[in-house]
């Protein structure tokens, strides 16, 4: 899983070395999938506190119970996954 901390200022290049180390592990391994959090967490811009109403993250800057179930689903659906699905 990528990590979303790009955004915080004291883990942001360790966040960033670790997301690319990652994508090119997983490019390497074609039976690799990546789950990529930041991009279920995150978009363009900024990792919003809120997101269709629902907090995302805890004061630890955690997922909340709401959206671990949102990535908990996600995740099973991106390992079961069918290649070009």
């Amino acid at each position: 899983m990528t990590s979303q901390q790009v955004g915080h200022p004291t883990y942001r290049s360790s966040a960033l070395v670790m997301n690319r180390v990652l994508r090119e592990a997983s490019a390497g391994h074609p039976s690799v999938r990546l789950l990529d959090l930041r991009g279920q967490l995150c978009n363009d811009d900024e990792c919003p506190e809120v997101l269709a109403g629902t907090r995302v993250y805890d004061p630890t800057d955690h997922p909340t119970k709401p959206a671990r179930a949102r990535l908990a689903n996600w995740a099973l659906n991106e390992m079961f996954a069918k290649d070009g699905a």
